[in-house]
Protein backbone atom coordinates (compact mmCIF):
# COMPACT_ATOMS: atom_id res chain seq x y z
CA UNK A 1 0.00 0.00 0.00
CA UNK A 2 1.29 3.43 -0.86
CA UNK A 3 0.67 6.40 1.38
CA UNK A 4 1.23 9.90 0.03
CA UNK A 5 1.93 12.91 2.20
CA UNK A 6 -1.24 15.04 2.40
CA UNK A 7 0.90 18.21 2.36
CA UNK A 8 3.45 17.78 -0.44
CA UNK A 9 1.93 14.65 -2.09
CA UNK A 10 5.30 12.86 -2.06
CA UNK A 11 5.75 9.29 -0.86
CA UNK A 12 5.32 8.69 2.88
CA UNK A 13 6.49 5.82 5.07
CA UNK A 14 4.34 3.96 7.62
CA UNK A 15 6.34 3.95 10.84
CA UNK A 16 3.86 2.12 13.08
CA UNK A 17 0.30 0.87 13.33
CA UNK A 18 -2.20 1.00 16.18
CA UNK A 19 -5.12 -1.45 15.96
CA UNK A 20 -8.33 0.02 17.32
CA UNK A 21 -10.39 -3.18 17.63
CA UNK A 22 -9.88 -6.86 18.42
CA UNK A 23 -10.71 -7.98 14.87
CA UNK A 24 -7.86 -5.79 13.55
CA UNK A 25 -10.11 -4.29 10.89
CA UNK A 26 -9.64 -0.68 12.06
CA UNK A 27 -6.26 0.89 12.64
CA UNK A 28 -4.30 4.11 12.75
CA UNK A 29 -1.23 4.29 10.53
CA UNK A 30 1.48 6.57 11.86
CA UNK A 31 3.34 7.99 8.87
CA UNK A 32 6.17 10.32 7.97
CA UNK A 33 6.93 12.05 4.69
CA UNK A 34 10.10 10.86 2.94
CA UNK A 35 10.71 14.28 1.34
CA UNK A 36 13.55 16.00 3.23
CA UNK A 37 12.07 19.43 2.63
CA UNK A 38 8.68 18.44 4.10
CA UNK A 39 9.28 15.89 6.91
CA UNK A 40 5.60 15.99 7.91
CA UNK A 41 4.29 13.40 10.37
CA UNK A 42 0.63 12.40 10.35
CA UNK A 43 -1.84 9.63 11.14
CA UNK A 44 -4.02 7.90 8.55
CA UNK A 45 -7.11 5.87 9.43
CA UNK A 46 -7.45 2.47 7.78
CA UNK A 47 -10.54 0.29 8.02
CA UNK A 48 -12.20 -2.65 6.33
CA UNK A 49 -15.34 -1.29 4.69
CA UNK A 50 -17.01 -4.46 3.40
CA UNK A 51 -16.28 -7.82 1.79
CA UNK A 52 -16.49 -8.18 -1.97
CA UNK A 53 -15.95 -11.93 -1.74
CA UNK A 54 -15.46 -13.66 1.62
CA UNK A 55 -12.61 -16.17 1.95
CA UNK A 56 -13.25 -19.55 0.27
CA UNK A 57 -13.35 -21.58 3.52
CA UNK A 58 -16.11 -19.34 4.90
CA UNK A 59 -18.10 -19.60 1.66
CA UNK A 60 -17.70 -23.39 1.57
CA UNK A 61 -18.79 -23.70 5.22
CA UNK A 62 -21.83 -21.52 4.53
CA UNK A 63 -22.82 -23.66 1.52
CA UNK A 64 -22.34 -26.88 3.49
CA UNK A 65 -24.50 -25.57 6.35
CA UNK A 66 -27.27 -24.61 3.89
CA UNK A 67 -27.18 -28.00 2.19
CA UNK A 68 -27.24 -29.82 5.55
CA UNK A 69 -30.44 -27.97 6.49
CA UNK A 70 -32.26 -28.80 3.25
CA UNK A 71 -34.97 -31.45 3.13
CA UNK A 72 -34.71 -34.38 0.71
CA UNK A 73 -37.30 -32.67 -1.50
CA UNK A 74 -35.28 -29.43 -1.58
CA UNK A 75 -32.09 -31.36 -2.36
CA UNK A 76 -33.86 -33.09 -5.26
CA UNK A 77 -35.01 -29.73 -6.65
CA UNK A 78 -31.49 -28.33 -6.34
CA UNK A 79 -30.02 -31.32 -8.19
CA UNK A 80 -32.56 -30.84 -11.01
CA UNK A 81 -31.67 -27.16 -11.30
CA UNK A 82 -27.96 -27.92 -11.40
CA UNK A 83 -28.52 -30.52 -14.11
CA UNK A 84 -30.70 -28.21 -16.21
CA UNK A 85 -29.22 -26.09 -18.98
CA UNK A 86 -29.78 -22.84 -17.07
CA UNK A 87 -27.37 -24.06 -14.41
CA UNK A 88 -25.03 -26.08 -16.64
CA UNK A 89 -21.30 -25.52 -16.70
CA UNK A 90 -21.58 -23.80 -20.08
CA UNK A 91 -23.93 -21.23 -18.59
CA UNK A 92 -21.66 -20.72 -15.62
CA UNK A 93 -18.54 -20.31 -17.81
CA UNK A 94 -20.14 -17.55 -19.87
CA UNK A 95 -20.35 -14.38 -17.79
CA UNK A 96 -23.55 -12.38 -18.23
CA UNK A 97 -23.41 -9.43 -20.59
CA UNK A 98 -23.13 -6.09 -18.84
CA UNK A 99 -25.42 -3.30 -19.88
Amino acid sequence: MRIDCPYCLKKARITSRNYLNEEKTVSELYCECTDRDCQARFVFSLSLKHHINPPAPITQELIQNLINRMSQEELGELQKKIASSAYSREAIKKPPKRV
